[in-house]
């Protein structure tokens, strides 16, 4: 009497009906072989028992081709060996598979935070994330120095001319060998400034020239517009968000109180429309709102006062 091998595991894992176990009880009373290898099987390390993972309908009918030869029953230890031989390659390969989708999954760092992230890279570059901004690049960094950006990012690159330093943000990329930039992206548009060192700006999209940026040099890139926008620079204040020092020489009053709400993130508003043609020249390293605004009103003759979380300036 030959045994289904699904029967058989059935049986092993309490899963037979009252019929099913007759037909086993029976198997194993004809023959003591048979006890004694179904003994063997029960008694296999769990590790080995994976035949939940085999489609057994489909895999069964085959196997039992190759091992009953001129219908003589062949051992169920050796049968069994091969069925767990089978389940431990398919677990295998399972496994293998989870393993390479674990190594191909990109590494995403974000700031949430109120303070600024200083994060360095495999290659021993420096990126700084502004507030809300997203930075991503994969495990192999190191052979392909690529990383792509969201929001706002001020990166330092390690010198390599074998190894081009690639930003990606939105539909225009960065290149550059080793120099300091800021990156920020927003929803039509991309601005990149360089803080030293030179870098090339590009759309991937659009059949342009290439920028070639220099110091104090602004490229700008509109995504609904004809090209790349190549400008001077000219907001001392783009890094203080980074380096916390705020520059004033001989900027004018709308100027001031706009780099003043970008950094401290709040509201200004002039009173008066005449005090908005003043000038103001300073300069703060890690100041507090109270100290720059007690200094205008010393320089500029000018008052303030807060109302409903805004701040009012005023003549005296």
């Amino acid at each position: 009497m030959e045994m289904e091998l699904e029967l058989l595991i059935k049986f092993v894992n309490k899963q037979t009906n009252t019929a099913e176990s007759e037909i086993v009880e029976k198997w194993l009373a004809e023959n003591r072989m048979n006890a004694e290898e179904l003994k063997k099987f029960i008694e296999i390390p769990e590790g080995v028992k994976l035949f939940d993972n085999i489609d057994i309908r489909k895999e069964w009918p085959v196997l039992r081709n190759k091992l009953f030869v001129r219908e003589k029953y062949i051992s169920m230890r050796f049968i069994l060996r091969i069925a767990a031989s089978i389940a431990i390659f398919f677990a295998l390969a399972g496994l293998l598979n989870h393993i390479l989708k674990i190594s191909n999954q990109p590494i995403i760092l974000s700031n949430y935070s109120n303070d600024i992230l200083n994060i360095a890279l495999p290659d021993s570059s420096n990126i700084y994330l502004n507030r809300n901004s997203t930075v991503k690049y994969k495990k192999n960094f190191n052979k392909k120095r690529e990383i792509t950006v969201e929001g706002q990012v001020f990166f330092k690159v390690k010198r390599d001319t074998l190894r081009p330093f690639v930003v990606n943000a939105g539909e225009s990329n960065i290149k550059v060998l080793g120099t300091s930039f800021t990156v920020e992206t927003k929803p039509q548009s991309v601005e990149v400034i360089v803080a030293s060192g030179r870098v090339a700006f590009y759309s991937t999209i659009k059949h342009c020239d290439t920028l070639l940026l220099l110091k104090g040099d602004k490229g700008v890139f509109r995504n609904q517009g004809i090209c790349l926008a190549k400008l001077k620079n000219n907001d001392l204040n783009f890094l203080a968000w980074e380096n916390h020092t705020l520059s004033f020489v001989n900027t004018p009053l709308p100027q001031v109180i706009h780099d003043l709400e970008r950094y401290y993130k709040i509201k200004i508003t002039l009173k008066d429309l005449l005090i908005s043609k003043l000038h103001y020249t300073s300069e703060f390293k890690n100041p507090s709102l109270n100290e720059v605004l007690n200094e205008m009103e010393l320089v500029l003759n000018v008052k303030y006062e807060s109302i409903d979380s805004t701040i009012i300036i005023s003549p005296k």
